[in-house]
């Protein structure tokens, strides 16, 4: 069982957190909570969860400064849930560049939540199984040295001396290698990476390259391969130790798997530096190809941008949406995943914009009185989206849904397209005397305002304005029959505030003017 830590300043939101999942069913068991992230900060030194479930704004120390002070002071790799509402995402997006990837709106839904600790529950498994199969590698004891070095337990002359000699006398060199996995778009379904029963044969395999000179030395931390080191005391290029090792590792992880490439080092010193870039450069796979291999080299001129201002276009989409026209969609997702791809816009900020299409879709589905629960797509996006999707694969799965909720929403709207007309006629009857506009309209009913002027203009075969000053017209025209009030009164009764736009009205309507048409009334009687 994977132990997690409740952190929330309100008791009801720390009680609700403990029954949104079913913890032991889905393989953790709550070993604490806290009310505020001095007192969490406490208990995760206490009780080392492998998952930590925060609030962002608390008393005291907040969730960020909580997740700042477990990476840098506890354990870097202690993974966090973030649960926070819209007006906080500003905090979301800081804890983002601690490495956070998991963050969750309230009010926190069962079922997506569910979706996220099953990714999490994979991870840990799959790292600490992958960490056990290790345990018995021909090299570990040296990845071990290597992995604690890296960390800053062991200076290098202790290192060295522990080492096979014959690498010192040599002109050693040495680089760092990150893996990366990748997880595949489906329409109901997302792979899982299973390991094989061979993997301890394929792992002892990985440090044999065949090739002389070569050491492949895998790096653990608390029995995790978290990389892998490769010393050479040879001539061979780099590209080619690269394939082979590739061709290795694909064998563990599948061909899908990535590589993060640090440059080569000739002292040891240097090696944090190569591992730090490996990180770097696995960090940029969301840009890449499966089964792409990263070099440093090739991306450190490029940062992560995690602004939010490429959600300018965000109203762009919306407008899209509201107009059910899939080409208009498809244009706007183009568009800005052209941006991210070009700002090499982080995943996370890309992951906020696919969450604002799915929320926007359920607003216009709900202003057409759909059911939210029936489109097509949505139980299993919100749980594809915790995954580690590739940007072809998170603007294809954008797409795919739009695609299917503009099929959902026409066939709402053919279905609610006679009630929408009955809604706004009765609307308008009931309003007309007063300043009333398409917006007011739009905003009362759920109408989108364009869609609402070309549809009256279907429903009435007339524009709006022309609508309005008709039934004013009308009941201006039965004032005069039959009561005594004066033209100007009966003007402003029915809703103009210009008596001489009244007039042109009247006279445009009826071709006579509103006093004459009281006179020629009153000869009559």
């Amino acid at each position: 069982m994977f132990k997690v830590l409740l952190v929330d300043d309100e008791p009801m939101a720390l009680e609700a957190l403990k029954i949104v999942a079913d913890w032991k069913e889905l393989g953790f068991t709550i070993c604490g909570e806290g009310k505020n992230g001095d007192e969490a900060l406490n208990k995760i030194k206490e009780t080392k969860p492998d998952l930590v479930v925060t609030d962002i704004r608390m008393p005291g120390m907040d969730g960020l400064e909580l997740i700042r002070n477990v990476k840098e002071n506890v354990n870097q790799d202690t993974i966090f849930i973030i649960v926070s509402g819209y007006d906080e995402f500003e905090y979301a997006k800081k804890a983002m560049q601690y490495g956070i990837r998991y963050y969750v709106l309230k009010p926190v839904f069962k079922d997506e939540f569910s979706e996220v600790l099953v990714e999490i529950v994979d991870k840990l498994e799959e790292k600490y199984q992958l960490g056990k199969m290790t345990a018995n590698n021909v090299r570990a004891d040296i990845g071990n040295l290597l992995g604690e070095f890296l960390l800053g337990n062991l200076d290098e002359d202790e290192l060295k001396s522990r080492m096979p000699i014959d690498i010192w006398k040599n002109n050693a060199k040495w680089f760092y290698v990150c893996l990366g996995t990748p997880q595949a778009w489906e329409t109901a379904n997302i792979k899982s990476y299973d390991i094989s029963e061979d993997t301890f044969g394929i792992l002892n395999e990985l440090v044999n390259t065949g090739i002389e000179g070569i050491y492949i030395y895998p790096i653990l931390t608390n029995t995790v391969l978290e990389g892998i080191v490769v010393c050479t005391i040879s001539e061979v290029q780099t590209d080619k130790i690269i394939e082979t090792l590739k061709s290795k590792v694909s064998k563990i992880f599948g061909e899908g798997c990535y590589l993060g490439v640090g440059n080569t080092v000739t002292e040891l010193s240097e090696l944090s530096e190569s591992m730090s870039q490996a990180h770097k450069a696995i960090n940029y796979r969301f840009f890449s190809t499966p089964g792409s291999t990263i070099f440093y080299q090739n991306i450190k001129d490029f940062s992560l941008n995690y602004s939010f201002e490429g959600i300018y276009k965000i109203e762009d989409m919306y407008n899209a949406l509201d107009s059910l026209d899939e080409e208009r969609i498809k244009n706007a997702i183009e568009a800005v995943f052209s941006d991210f791809r070009r700002e090499f816009t982080a995943p996370e900020i890309i992951k906020m914009y696919v969450v604002n299409i799915i929320y926007k879709s359920i607003a216009i589905v709900s202003s057409l009185g759909g059911n939210t629960d029936q489109i097509p797509l949505l139980d299993s996006i919100t749980g594809i989206l915790a995954k580690s999707l590739i940007i072809d694969e998170m603007e294809k799965m954008a797409y795919e849904y739009c695609s299917k909720f503009v099929i959902y929403a026409k066939s709402i709207k053919n279905n609610t397209k006679n009630s929408d007309m009955k809604l706004v006629e009765e609307y308008i009857k009931n309003n007309y005397t007063r300043n009333l506009t398409i917006r007011e309209i739009s905003k009362k009913l759920y109408i989108h305002p364009n869609y609402l002027g070309h549809q009256i203009n279907k429903w009435f075969g007339c524009s709006f304005n022309e609508y309005l000053h008709g039934l004013r017209m009308e009941e201006a025209k039965n004032l005069l029959e039959n009561t005594n009030l004066k033209v100007h009164e009966i003007a402003e009764r029915v809703g103009y505030s210009s008596y001489s736009n009244f007039l042109d009205q009247f006279v445009k309507k009826f071709s006579i003017k509103p006093s004459d048409y009281k006179i020629m009334l009153n000869n009559k009687n």
